[in-house]
């Protein structure tokens, strides 16, 4: 390299040409402390280094992850009219590499003649941008390269400036390549500053969505707390965890102790197909564990991270999986096969269920502070769950009666009164069976009570057993049932009542004390429906005032089969 222009210090009128120039750049410099636009800043210091150094072009690239070189800032003489092309320019990391390799460094700075071998290098060439310069036929060579190196905190290459087209035509000085060089400091500043801004921004941005989500949280637990039957408790737990946790897809899965599985029950997020997979397929609870090892627990909590785990669990394949396209994923970012799995734990330590999660909306793992918030979720959850599986135990205790199993009086009139409501106002039929065993009084006399009551629970699961899920039935009182059949007219509703009739006399009874004999059964079954109840009614009654009626109606008929032999099916006659 030729030093022969390197400005002289011992020259009065060189060294004050150099004052001028640093005065003018540390003028330039200090506009740029209150700047906090990064891509603003870079640009006001490629046009100060272009003024105080006499170029007609400075242009600040920077390497992204791509390992491209790509165009920040441009700074430009108004001489130079060639700034458009370095736009959009970018320039590989490997051909940077072989030209830096083949130039003279000068500290951090890169001086390549254009007359360079490499220059013409097939990987090089289609990145070099030939221009016309403003001074033809000076020192410069028009494919001349003038680079200053921008490293981060860390000693990376993060970027460069190049300075293309000096004014005076000439080969830059030592000077120049002192000024350069600390220009590229306060570059690698500005984007060390920029980078912490980022980081920062995104940390606050992290914390601001954590505080959101907890806020959703505690009104979501405020939901919860309200709901009492164990449907909407289920409901509410993954909507909640979905909409207000910050994930796309949710599963409650239940525990059942009697056959250590685990029955998914709720879903959120889910298309149709992999809800009926998951529900008709429960998982055993010895293969869940394989999401629930020791090295995947964080907090009360296990994330089973794919990429760091080193293998796939079996169990991973029963579950719901979301399809992705093949892309590029951080390492911090959730993975397709990523699950974090919340135990649903009772106050006593046994577990309830668990809550598996899935496609955190912000795409990235979820952080320590986000899983604790969902455990304090979870234990409300828990809480809600218990309280109301309390509450169905009771109302089912309340409503049912201890010996046959079915529905009590109050209870079953209530459902009857409510089905027989509906029907009346959509004018739908309906048939209500009233039933009454033959001769019991004479059982309990002849064999005792508790053979009585052994007659009663047949007969209530005989009932029960055969009647549709839809249908009602419950004992209304001592040796006397109660059924209602929805969308039954009278013959078909005979039919029903005479397969109950033939079912409950093939029931044998063989009394344990004593030498009796085994015995059967008998029952008089009367029946009425909604249309003969609604048609001779002059005016519109109350729902229970209908159900009275047609209990009235049935039983006038089982009083008619009463006195005309038993055992026999009697429709209601008007």
């Amino acid at each position: 390299m030729d030093f022969s222009k390197e400005l002289d210090f011992s020259n009065k009128s060189g060294d004050l040409v150099a004052e001028e120039r640093l005065q003018r750049l540390l003028e330039g410099l200090k506009s740029l402390r209150q700047n906090n636009d990064t891509a603003a800043a870079l640009s006001i210091l490629a046009t100060l280094i272009c003024d105080t150094l006499g170029f007609g072009l400075c242009v600040v690239s920077v390497l992204d992850c791509d390992d491209l070189f790509r165009t920040r800032a441009v700074g430009q003489n108004s001489l130079y009219h060639d700034r458009d092309v370095f736009e959009e320019y970018t320039l590989p990391r490997e051909t940077f590499e072989i030209i830096a390799e083949s130039g003279a460094w000068y500290g951090d700075v890169l001086w390549l003649e254009g007359s360079s071998e490499v220059l013409q290098d097939p990987r090089v060439m289609p990145y070099i941008i030939v221009h016309k310069p403003t001074k033809p036929g000076g020192p410069w060579h028009p494919s001349s390269l003038l680079v200053s190196t921008i490293y981060s905190s860390q000693g990376e290459i993060t970027g460069f400036i190049s300075l293309d087209d000096p004014l005076s035509g000439k080969i830059p000085t030592t000077l120049d390549f002192l000024t350069l060089q600390l220009c590229s400091q306060v570059a690698a500043t500005l984007l060390e500053v920029d980078k912490l801004r980022s980081a920062s921004r995104e940390e606050m941005a992290e914390i601001t969505h954590q505080r959101t989500q907890i806020a959703r949280l505690l009104q979501a637990s405020s939901a919860i707390g309200k709901a009492t039957q164990v449907e909407s408790v289920l409901k509410t737990i993954v909507n909640a965890m979905g909409s207000s946790g910050g994930f796309q897809r949710v599963v409650l899965y239940l525990y059942d102790d009697a056959t250590r599985e685990l029955a998914a029950v709720a879903f959120f997020g889910l298309n149709d197909e992999d809800r009926d997979r998951l529900a008709s397929n429960p998982v055993p609870y010895s293969s869940f564990t394989e999401l629930m090892q020791p090295q995947f627990k964080i907090s009360r909590s296990y994330l089973y991270d794919h990429s760091r785990a080193g293998y796939t669990p079996n169990v991973i394949s029963s579950l719901s999986i979301p399809l992705r396209p093949d892309e590029d994923i951080g390492e911090d970012h959730w993975q397709p096969l990523d699950t974090l799995t919340i135990p649903l734990r009772a106050e006593n330590g046994d577990l309830l269920g668990v809550i598996s999660v899935d496609e955190p909306e912000n795409s990235l793992i979820p952080s320590l502070e986000h899983i604790v918030a969902l455990e304090c979720f979870a234990d409300q959850c828990s809480y809600a769950l218990q309280r109301a599986r309390q509450n169905q135990e009771l109302t089912v205790r309340a409503s049912t009666d201890p010996l046959t199993g079915l529905l009590n009086r109050n209870a079953s009139l209530q459902e009857i009164t409510a089905l027989i409501g509906q029907a009346s106002e959509r004018g739908e039929e309906g048939a209500l069976l009233f039933m009454d065993l033959d001769h019991f009084k004479d059982i309990n006399d002849k064999y005792g009570h508790i053979v009585g009551d052994n007659v009663l629970e047949a007969v209530g699961v005989a009932l029960r057993s055969s009647l549709r899920s839809g249908d009602v039935v419950g004992r209304y009182g001592g040796e006397e049932f109660v059924a209602y059949l929805p969308g039954q007219d009278t013959a078909s509703a005979i039919k029903v009542a005479e397969k109950l009739r033939d079912e409950i006399s093939q029931l044998v009874f063989t009394p344990e004390l004593g030498t009796f004999s085994p015995f059967r059964v008998t029952m008089t079954i009367g029946l009425a429906t909604v249309s003969q109840v609604v048609l001779f009614t002059p005016a519109r009654l109350q729902d229970s005032e209908l159900c009275n009626l047609l209990i009235y109606s049935a039983d006038s008929a089982l009083y008619r089969g009463k006195t005309s032999g038993r055992n026999r099916v009697v429709p209601f006659s008007n």
